[in-house]
């Protein structure tokens, strides 16, 4: 979704990251998701345990944020050590406990991650601080509600998937290998 590019900020010398959408015109959804990422990362950069935005362009097509040492993945050996790991748990809770109780911009409160990996969890300044926020939503029960369909059709009957949940088949299915190539 995202390309990162390792820079520095000229005026002060500090080592950033910026985080930009592949292609000219990255379409609308792309967009959605990364201002996400830019609102609530502003929203928790306040907090010790959160990767801060500094900078986001208007598009919503990039952003800065400092750049992190060291990854949890690179850290798995000295993650063996039951206090260390206890760290990385109690800062990772903490932030997302901001993250449960932080306010929209409607006003609604509470953000899930749906990705933390050891990737998403950085070592910054000596401490661990949780990072790419994209795939951030609030919970089914916080989200604003819309009004009942109108209509009785096939989609408005009680136990029928909404249509974005629906598959579409865009090509023929595949044949297993064996069957396609006469074996």
């Amino acid at each position: 979704m995202a390309d990162l590019f390792w820079a520095t900020h000229k005026p002060t010398g500090t080592p950033v990251v910026l985080k930009q959408l592949r292609g000219k015109n990255p379409p609308l959804f792309k967009k959605q998701r990364m201002a996400r990422e830019i609102a609530v990362g502003r929203l928790l950069s306040h907090h010790p345990h959160a990767m801060p935005v500094w900078d986001a362009d208007s598009k919503n097509a990039c952003f800065i944020m400092p750049r992190a040492q060291q990854n949890a993945a690179d850290c798995r050996k000295e993650l063996t050590d039951p206090a260390a790991l206890r760290e990385l748990v109690e800062n990772v809770c903490s932030v997302l406990s901001a993250a449960h109780a932080a306010p929209s911009p409607d006003g609604a409160h509470g953000w899930v991650h749906r990705d933390i990996k050891p990737a998403n969890v950085l070592r910054f300044d000596g401490r661990w601080v949780l990072a790419d926020w994209g795939l951030v939503r609030r919970p089914v029960a916080r989200r604003p509600t819309r009004s009942a369909p109108k209509s009785v059709g096939r989609w408005a009957r009680p136990g029928s998937p909404h249509p974005s949940c629906r598959a579409t088949r865009t090509a023929p299915a595949r044949q297993p290998m064996s069957t396609a190539w006469g074996s």
